[in-house]
């Protein structure tokens, strides 16, 4: 098997639970949320019981697993997510005092004082003013202040750097990303969040101009992080929930929130302004646009954007940083279905439209773009992934339970590249895949890959898989090895394994993340 100089990911949170720590804990620390779950009732113990509970990404595992190039994304968490419906608070404080609390503790692995403070913004405090952007402001300072205190790791301002980092051995690079354009808000209270799409879409309304003019600064103000050279590469666009700029699509199934309010909406015309702003060479580095959590329509009026940049001759490359595949033909085939989970039961694949469907992968692909696939146990499976993995589970003998968790889950992850590769039907297609984990993410993870220390585990079994691969009897066109090895397109398994793991987001940096693409350019104007 050949060596693997470096693992890279394209989407984690190395940062986000250390931060939020009182006091803040060091990048290297291994956050532990094991007794806050044990404090947890009947009514919210299941709730939790899949998520991931220790750290997965602290410097410490990323060089014990070799990895060594990560996209760090801060995010400041999304209030709603902490806005429990009133009937679903009420039961678990009637069944036992502070269970909101411990429960949050338990998911999110933040100190308990950062979460009463996350809750009260919608309980205590609605009145108040959420300062997401002031968060962000503080994740990225504390990332900046952990890179002086540990000489192992760095944040690399373009691909030189980046090549300067990586040439110390067990050093670790960092390029700063973030995820929720709700990131660089400011409201000036929570009811302030749920402006209604046409009061945003309206360019004479004035939350349309407050809020359009608050992005343009505060996106000129990240565009200056380490004097313009630690600028976030890309941005997930969206995130849980209305954002004011684009719909997002559903990624919970869950009685205790909702995602409901301007759900699979588009983009509105203040977001299209923000997309300018980043894209923009004007006011600093032009920062790339993540697809990730986007609605159906999002995605839609985001590749006529590129499509209208493209036609002016100032194309750009379309990331999607932790996917998964429908294994659906087109965006249309995808807002006909329903993102339920009853209706993933006779399904391999996670048919809900926050995956990617073909005619994605085409646009990511003709882009020159990446896709990031992640180990998610929800999001990627359908029900029939699901049954074979919880059947691998249930077996007694540990040896065979491991080895057959692992069959299922590689041939899960694999069979979602290879539906990307068929997606484009040509050698081409291995370009664009890579890892995208979200670890660290608040994520339900595949077990046998529980943290980047298990990078090299990953690395044999697609070594093993890439040489005898597991057919997959419910997808057509994977149902044999011969169907399978015809997708290699000529390459070798071992070249295959390098693109995936390491060199396609290598090849990337190296074509985009240099001053020369980021700083030049033409100006081009979405509201003309």
């Amino acid at each position: 098997m050949i060596d693997i100089p470096y693992f890279a990911d394209l989407h984690c949170h190395p940062t986000m639970k250390p931060f939020r720590q009182v006091p803040q804990a060091n990048i290297f620390d291994n956050i532990d949320t094991q007794g806050a779950c044990q404090e947890l009732n009947w009514l919210t113990r299941p709730a939790a019981k899949n998520i991931v509970k220790v750290s997965q990404t602290n410097i410490m595992k990323c060089q014990q697993g070799k990895l060594r190039l990560m996209f760090a994304s801060i995010h400041a968490p999304e209030r709603k997510f902490f806005d429990l419906k009133d009937w679903v608070e009420f039961m678990l404080e009637f069944s036992a005092n502070d269970q909101t609390v411990k429960l949050g503790v338990c998911m999110t692995g933040f100190d308990r004082s950062v979460v009463e403070g996350y809750i009260d913004a919608h309980r205590k405090n609605k009145d108040q003013a959420i300062h997401y952007f002031d968060e962000t402001q503080r994740e990225y300072e504390y990332l900046v202040m952990q890179a002086k205190q540990n000489e192992c790791i760095g944040i690399a301002g373009d691909y030189e750097e980046l090549q300067r980092i990586l040439s110390t051995p067990d050093s670790v690079a960092i390029i700063p990303t973030i995820e929720g354009m709700h990131s660089l808000a400011i409201f000036t209270n929570f009811e302030q969040q749920n402006l209604s799409f046409d009061q945003v879409n309206d360019t004479s309304d004035p939350y349309y101009q407050h809020f359009a003019t608050q992005y343009q600064i505060n996106i000129g103000r990240i565009k200056s992080w380490g004097g313009g050279n630690h600028a976030p590469f890309f941005i997930t666009f969206t995130h849980y929930f209305w954002n004011l700029l684009c719909g997002h699509a559903k990624s919970v199934e869950s009685f205790a929130m909702s995602q409901s309010f301007n759900l699979d909406k588009g983009f509105s015309a203040l977001g299209k302004v923000a997309v300018q702003a980043l894209l923009s060479r004007e006011n600093g580095r032009r920062i790339l646009v993540d697809t990730k959590h986007m609605s159906v329509a999002s995605r839609r009026d985001f590749y006529d954007i590129w499509d209208h940049y493209k036609s002016q001759g100032d194309s750009f490359p379309i990331i999607c940083s932790h996917a998964a595949l429908t294994g659906k033909a087109t965006l249309s085939d995808l807002e006909a279905s329903y993102d339920k989970g009853h209706v993933l039961e006779n399904e391999y694949f996670n048919t809900w439209s926050i995956n990617l469907c073909d005619e994605d992968v085409r646009y990511i692909h003709q882009s020159g773009g990446l896709l990031g696939l992640m180990f998610h146990d929800e999001r990627m499976p359908g029900g029939l992934a699901k049954q074979a993995i919880e059947k691998a589970k249930a077996l007694p003998d540990a040896q065979e339970r491991y080895d057959q968790m692992r069959n299922e889950y590689l041939r899960l992850w694999m069979v979602n590249a290879l539906q990307a590769v068929r997606a484009i039907n040509d050698v081409s297609a291995w370009d664009i895949l890579c890892i995208g984990s979200d670890y660290d993410g608040i994520l339900n993870g595949f077990d046998i890959y529980e943290d980047v220390a298990c990078y090299p585990d990953l690395q044999l079994h697609l070594f093993q898989y890439l040489h005898n691969p597991l057919p997959c009897p419910f997808v057509e066109g994977l149902q044999t090895k011969e169907d399978i090895k015809k997708l290699y397109f000529g390459l070798t398994p071992e070249q295959i394994m390098e693109k995936v793991l390491y060199k396609n987001v290598d090849n990337f940096m190296m074509r985009y993340y240099n001053n020369y693409y980021l700083k030049q350019g033409k100006a081009v104007n979405l509201m003309a």
